[in-house]
């Protein structure tokens, strides 16, 4: 088992320990209940937190599905994804074969799309059954020669011909006003809620560089990448010189752009004061009602249970499910991913906060801190004990 294999069969364990019924839809797709696909985001933002994954792409291409995209490097530092669909289906949950062909045939004919991989996934349910999923093709079509075609198309493992008729299937299926309703559903979401695909780089990069890029980053890009010289409104800026720079700080934005477009569910429910004072049209406003001055850049979210007396200035950098209480201070540090800064805190830089590190309450904290660790008040006072009987002696 590669990878993948391993990465996958940890999501269903954590499916299996949350009590979620789930069946597989072939290579693609994960069938859940109706119920569980509404918190399919946080359960996918916590898995990743715990294996130190990246969520670089979350969007719903229909109403009942969720796609996401999770990235990992391997030993070489090379980028390696795992994409897959969640969908929310109750009847597909049993398993049956049959019932798992209509929704393939469904989905193939909405998506006017039919790659070699679901050809074989359909037949495989075909041989499976073949009875029922005749029937599930005389269900949506009515004319013989559709029916003929399908069936022959699932029998013999052989969908050349069904490519070129998919849009004529789409207006026959029965009954076809239900598909065109999906169909245009489907459309109207990826307009509203887009994957990002666009990347816009502020030097020009060689051709070789380019296409090494499009081609390693390609899985994170399900709806396509482009790449430019020029920023645009979709654009992910990006700024570095070697290949593992860009492929990094690509996925970097792109994991930041989930958090900012589901920030309740991947880092957490922030109150409207919270809200207001990392919106930089309302933090003018709020700042000093609040007592706060946040001078630098935030790319996602950062959760403020309470925000109040937080203090970060223009040196300081913040990672990703990044939790600041109230009355903490921040200079000159880069504060890594899922840190935890209780309320209090004093962070005095130039230092770094390692990943998942705990910053206790009124901590004073002027050394590095490594990954996983923790820094309370009782330690940062036995090391100024320390370091005062170092200087009397």
């Amino acid at each position: 088992m590669d990878e993948h294999g391993y990465l996958l069969e940890a999501l269903l364990d954590r499916f299996r320990e949350d009590g979620i019924d789930h069946v597989q839809l072939g290579e693609r797709a994960i069938a859940v209940s109706r119920a569980s696909l509404a918190h399919m985001p946080r359960r996918l933002a916590r898995f990743c937190q715990e294996l130190d994954l990246q969520l670089v792409q979350l969007y719903a291409p229909r109403r009942s599905t969720w796609r996401f995209v999770v990235a990992w490097h391997d030993e070489v530092g090379e980028p390696r994804f795992l994409t897959r669909a969640i969908v929310g289906d109750d009847e597909l949950l049993s398993g049956r074969a049959d019932l798992l062909f209509r929704h393939g045939l469904r989905e193939i004919v909405e998506e006017g799309a039919l790659d070699e991989e679901r050809g074989a996934w359909l037949t495989s349910l075909w041989q499976s059954d073949p009875r029922g999923a005749i029937e599930q093709i005389r269900r949506m079509w009515r004319r013989p020669r559709d029916i003929r075609l399908l069936a022959q198309a699932a029998k013999h493992g052989d969908w050349r011909a069904v490519r070129g008729q998919l849009p004529r299937l789409l207006r026959s299926a029965r009954p076809a006003y239900m598909l065109w309703v999906s169909r245009s559903e489907n459309l109207l979401r990826k307009l509203l809620t887009p994957p990002t695909q666009h990347v816009a780089f502020s030097s020009t990069l060689p051709s070789e560089l380019r296409e090494k890029m499009a081609r390693d980053l390609a899985p994170a890009f399900p709806a396509g990448l482009r790449i430019s010289q020029s920023p645009a409104a979709d654009a992910i800026p990006v700024d570095a010189t070697s290949v593992a720079q860009l492929q990094r700080a690509v996925l970097r934005a792109l994991e930041c752009g989930v958090e900012r477009r589901y920030p309740d569910a991947l880092v957490g429910r922030n109150g409207a004061l919270a809200k207001a004072l990392q919106s930089r049209w309302a933090q003018p406003l709020v700042s000093p009602i609040l007592n706060c001055a946040i001078q630098c850049p935030l790319p996602s979210p950062v959760l403020m249970p309470y925000p109040f007396g937080i203090v970060m200035n223009r040196g300081t950098r913040i990672g990703s499910r990044v939790t600041v209480m109230h009355q903490v201070t921040i200079f000159d540090a880069v504060v890594e991913d899922n840190v935890t800064i209780g309320p209090g805190a004093k962070i005095i830089g130039p230092l770094r906060i390692g990943r998942g590190a705990r910053i206790g309450p009124n901590a004073v904290v002027t050394e590095d801190v490594p990954s996983h660790s923790t820094e309370d008040a009782v330690a940062s006072r036995r090391q100024d004990k320390k370091t005062a009987s170092v200087v009397n002696m």
